[in-house]
């Protein structure tokens, strides 16, 4: 497949193994795509999400003590009526919504590795105020990210992890070496955003794709 027969030009895109994935970008005028996955087994979704997201929530059924904690994702942080350290210490607000939000807004500014791997929100679970914590990336391993009741189970955890997490959405498994070319009367979302999920912590993944083909 000459790369000068294509317009632009053929494109090898890489992603290291792990729980990894690529995204080639939403693009209208892509009539047709080439993959070939040269070092392993590969899932390609088309137009959809990688894989399931796993998700949690945070239920606040009262409002947490002084030097009250909880641990989410391995990071404790403490609830206090004075706050010396906003990067792990949550100020008590006159109400579990109030307390809800002051910590919603340290998970949404936190620089911490443990607590970037997930976006949180403000929800509601059972009529208490609550935080939805739904993992950044697809796939199985958001379901190891954990979490847990405060220490005086005044938040209380949705389970010991998230949980929902999967590999495939709408995915294709194509195997190491194999060749295939699609476009967009095979697969009316192939011009969308698509997704290649590799699951080899030790290898990379090579895919090609050629822009409305010959």
């Amino acid at each position: 497949m000459p790369a000068n027969e294509y317009s632009p030009s053929v494109q090898s895109f890489y992603t290291t193994g792990g729980v990894s994935e690529l995204l080639l970008p939403q693009n209208p005028r892509r009539t047709s795509v080439w993959i070939q996955p040269l070092t392993e087994d590969i899932t390609i979704n088309f137009g959809a999400v990688a894989g399931t997201r796993a998700t949690g929530t945070l239920a606040f059924v009262d409002n947490p003590a002084n030097a009250e904690t909880i641990a989410i994702n391995g990071v404790t942080i403490t609830f206090l009526t004075t706050v010396a350290d906003p990067t792990d210490e949550v100020e008590i607000g006159d109400n579990e919504k109030e307390t809800r939000d002051n910590l919603l807004a340290l998970l949404q500014a936190s620089e911490d590795a443990d607590l970037l791997e997930a976006e949180y929100e403000a929800t509601e679970v059972s009529g208490d105020p609550g935080i939805l914590i739904t993992f950044k990336q697809g796939g199985v391993a958001g379901n190891a990210y954990t979490l847990a009741n405060s220490s005086s189970a005044n938040v209380v955890a949705s389970g010991t992890t998230l949980e929902g997490g999967l590999d495939t959405g709408n995915g294709f498994l194509w195997l190491q070496n194999s060749e295939h070319w699609v476009n967009v009367a095979q697969f009316s979302s192939a011009g969308e955003e698509i997704y290649v999920i590799s699951e080899n912590a030790d290898s990379e993944i090579v895919y090609l794709e050629a822009i409305g083909g010959v």
